[in-house]
């Protein structure tokens, strides 16, 4: 499985790949905004993990910008920020973030997360 990290930090990004890569995965970040939609129409990701609070992009309308387009709608967004930031999770579940945890949650476990939310959307996708 391949998943993208949208993020501006290098810290967290490195920290996210890592445990994306332990997990057996493919991973990469990109920056967000036209790269990363580029990343996201070329790669067709099994999951997307994003900054909320990255300062170089505004995380909602890029969820957004990926939710409005069929083909890539289905793909699950897990976002992630400060756990203070209720404004940042509350605009990415309004653009369709499928889940957004905190930043410890995040670097707690990424590939149970990623995971479960995979295992939700392929549910939902059946119908059931």
């Amino acid at each position: 499985m391949f998943v993208l990290v949208v993020d501006d930090n290098l810290l967290s990004c490195t920290r996210l790949i890592n445990q994306a890569k332990a997990a057996g995965w493919q991973a990469r970040a990109v920056g967000p905004g036209p790269e990363g939609l580029t990343m996201v129409r070329q790669h067709r990701p099994g999951a997307i993990v994003v900054n909320l609070a990255a300062a170089s992009h505004d995380a909602a309308l890029f969820i957004q910008a990926i939710k409005a387009e069929p083909d890539l709608a289905p793909i699950p967004v897990l976002g992630f920020c400060g756990h203070r930031e209720v404004r940042r999770r509350e605009a990415a579940v309004t653009a369709g973030c499928d889940r957004v945890v905190t930043n410890s949650v995040v670097s707690a476990d990424l590939p149970a997360l990623v995971t479960a939310l995979i295992d939700a959307s392929n549910r939902v996708g059946q119908g059931v």
